[in-house]
């Protein structure tokens, strides 16, 4: 006769015994509710004597200066202004790390939004035209909204309408 099975059903039994047991008692609502415990926190050194001056905190190291750079914005053929930046004519000065401005046209009613951050020597561009148009950069579609890195030599964006209608910008970044 093969004792496997039934060492394998007398197992069985026993776990089942032993699981109805452990209910009986509340054994597993215990375990349940069981949490382990907290380590104590360590003990507080004694309070330095007063005759004794502790060490003068060292001021915070300065925040890195930031060199002021010119980005030079010009529109072929349009008289434009600057909103929401400090600028000279049509070129804006560029002291943040980060920050925004409004190219404004308001010979043709065109408006461009610029968003630009600090990258080095470059400065990355992120451009949307009022009335919404396609963005291009040297003949490459980049959607209604555009996004280029702008350095030391000049690069045209067109803002094309597809009713028809466009607008150009030329611009360059003098770190």
């Amino acid at each position: 006769m093969p004792w496997r099975p039934i060492l394998l059903a007398a197992a069985g039994i026993l776990l089942a015994l032993g699981l109805a047991a452990a209910l009986k008692l509340g054994a597993l609502d215990a375990i349940a509710r069981w949490t382990a415990p907290r380590p104590k926190p360590p003990a507080r050194p004694p309070a330095a004597a007063p005759a004794e001056t502790a060490a003068p905190t060292p001021p915070p190291p300065a925040a890195p200066v930031i060199k002021p750079g010119k980005l030079l914005v010009r529109a072929p053929g349009a008289e434009v202004r600057i909103t929401g930046a400090h600028a000279a004519g049509s070129d804006v000065e560029i002291a943040a790390k980060c920050g925004a401005f409004t190219v404004v046209d308001d010979a043709d009613g065109w408006s461009v939004a610029v968003k630009y951050r600090r990258a080095g020597g470059a400065l990355s561009l992120t451009v949307e035209s009022t009335p919404l148009a396609m963005v291009y950069f040297e003949d490459s579609p980049l959607g209604r909204i555009g996004a280029i890195k702008v350095g030391g030599a000049p690069v045209q964006l067109v803002f094309r309408r597809p009713t028809g209608g466009e607008f150009a910008l030329i611009v360059k970044y003098a770190p």
